[in-house]
């Protein structure tokens, strides 16, 4: 009868052997697998706010603060995750409050982003599931626009706000266009001599004239015995208001 058998190791094996022999007579494997584990770190910081801030925007400030993309984060309070479009004063939250971020584990993709009305771009962090409604989000509260005033277009595409980028195959690196909403009719502030502000509703295809003749309607002076200004320089009558001035349209 052969005698009791011995094992070395080597590496991730183990080797049999008789005890009078070298000749080996059984070879296992054994593989250490890989494992993943969770650190959980807790760190607060604090950020300086106003209650009419939106809760992007506080994902603005904690990205400029902590480098976090605003794609990758998730805010919450007393167990309620905060909407984007919500301002702080919604929920409500109040003055030492504190929120509790959930940090997503993955690696946002980088949009561009051309603006119409300055040269250059502007990334936008994202992620493939992330709709077009939480791009124009990002966008809005980085540019301080509101969201209905603008479209974004991807290789002359309009993009749908209830699809993802996934949907539209835009990839990281890809570059996206903004373009202002066409707004038929606008309000404008005019300061009148006694002095008083009034605001007016005009189209966007008012001349100055036009401009002149609801002042008249609306508070009874004379178009003959009235000029309108832009600071210093006199309005010509015959022009769109729209294309001697620089007004912004009223929300």
């Amino acid at each position: 009868m052969r005698e009791a058998q011995r094992f070395v190791p080597l590496g991730g094996a183990f080797i049999f052997y008789y005890l009078d022999s070298l000749e080996p007579l059984l070879v296992l494997f054994s593989f250490v697998k890989p494992m993943t584990i969770y650190l959980k770190v807790i760190k607060t910081v604090a950020l300086k706010v106003k209650e009419s801030d939106s809760i992007g925007k506080v994902k603005v400030l904690l990205h400029d603060k902590e480098g976090i993309p605003e794609c990758l984060q998730q805010l919450f309070i007393k167990g309620v995750r905060l909407m984007d479009e919500q301002k702080l004063v919604d929920y409500p939250i109040i003055k030492n409050s504190t929120l509790h971020a959930y940090v997503e584990d993955s690696v946002p993709r980088i949009l561009l982003m051309k603006r119409p009305y300055i040269e250059g771009t502007i990334m936008v962090y994202s992620r493939i599931n992330d709709t077009i409604r939480d791009i124009k989000s990002r966008i809005g509260t980085k540019e301080k626009i509101n969201t209905h005033r603008f479209s974004l277009f991807h290789e002359n595409n309009f993009l749908e706000v209830d699809k993802t980028l996934g949907y539209y195959n835009i990839d990281g690196g890809s570059t996206i266009h903004m373009v202002f909403n066409r707004v038929e009719k606008l309000f404008i502030p005019v300061i009148m001599p006694k002095p008083e502000l009034v605001k007016i509703e005009i189209s966007i295809a008012s001349t100055v004239c036009d401009v002149k003749t609801i002042i008249e309607s609306k508070l009874g002076n004379s178009m003959d015995d009235m000029d309108l200004y832009l600071g210093n320089e006199r309005l010509e009558d015959s022009k769109k208001l729209l294309h001697q001035c620089n007004i912004e349209v009223e929300a």
